[in-house]
């Protein structure tokens, strides 16, 4: 992570907060979080109900970043140096589909994604399936190079 002053920073450890808004139906929610947190978290459950009425939906807010040496690092974002996130796996598979919002930000979608932003919901995600058979390419894997297919940034 590179900071304003041009610095790099290697994020060890975030203060993360996870909130759920709407369990879905079943309540079924599993949150996994990865052994290096600029990768971000996994959430999942099961298929639902079946109906676009079961959905779940949660809140994630970030609120301290540490480097490797335990020393907090903090971000001074402005128009010239915003900060910015990737939200990617955002899948849309026959179960339903994944989106992010941005709440204090805009959007960017990423050329050639399948992942656009829905001005109507103020989501990014993807409008139709976006599996390995629709899109061509295998994305969904923390090593492709097609991770941008299911992917938009948050500004």
């Amino acid at each position: 992570v590179s900071t304003a002053d041009g610095k790099k920073h290697d994020i060890s450890r975030i203060h993360r907060k996870f909130e759920i808004l709407n369990q879905g139906k079943t309540g079924l929610n599993d949150v996994y979080v990865l052994n290096d947190p600029t990768e971000g978290f996994v959430v999942a459950r099961n298929d639902g109900a079946g109906g676009s009425a079961d959905y779940m939906n949660f809140l994630v807010t970030d609120t301290y970043y540490y480097n490797v040496d335990g020393k907090e690092v903090t971000f001074q974002a402005s128009e010239k140096t915003p900060a910015t996130l990737t939200y990617s796996s955002l899948n849309h598979n026959r179960i339903g589909w994944e989106g992010a919002k941005a709440i204090n930000g805009t959007h960017v979608e990423i050329n050639g994604s399948t992942v656009t932003e829905n001005k109507d919901y103020g989501y990014v995600y993807a409008e139709d399936y976006n599996r390995q058979e629709d899109v061509g390419h295998l994305w969904d894997t923390s090593d492709s190079p097609y991770q941008y297919k299911g992917a938009a940034l948050g500004v």
